[in-house]
């Protein structure tokens, strides 16, 4: 489900907010080792690493786009920029920015409005990194 949000920041400007709820915990169940090398998510990555490494040899461009989510990030802060980079590939697959999400230790962290997303790598696991988005947090105001 995707809600059409708009909102508006300090700095004044309008986004649209798409969330993306693949990333969010897949099984409440499952154990803390298995979401720090991060489930479902994680296969998702795995392939798309693989086929941006597929596009390189072929004479594409991949950047890998990794975006830092600890505890209390803003949903918005996260989800928008994710969102309008991950249609990068919709434009030109053979030039486009593969975005996913890291966390200290790879575990779920809980956004500032309290939803629980499971972060694609830890920083022991994330691949090379060509962006790095470090989205606002509860306690950066």
């Amino acid at each position: 489900m995707v809600s059409n949000l708009y909102f508006s920041r300090q700095s004044g400007f309008l986004m649209m907010l798409g969330l993306s709820l693949c990333v969010l915990r897949c099984a409440a169940s499952a154990s803390d080792e298995e979401h720090a090398g991060g489930g479902r998510s994680r296969l998702y990555l795995d392939r798309a690493l693989g086929e941006a490494a597929a596009v390189e040899l072929a004479g594409g461009d991949v950047l890998n786009v990794a975006f830092l989510a600890v505890e209390t990030v803003f949903n918005s802060e996260l989800m928008a920029p994710y969102d309008v980079i991950h249609h990068t590939l919709f434009r030109d697959e053979a030039h486009y920015m593969l975005p996913f999400i890291v966390s200290p230790d790879g575990l779920p962290i809980k956004t500032f409005e309290g939803i629980e997303l499971q972060p694609h790598f830890s920083f022991e696991t994330v691949p090379e990194i060509d962006i790095l988005v470090i989205p606002s947090t509860g306690n950066s105001m």
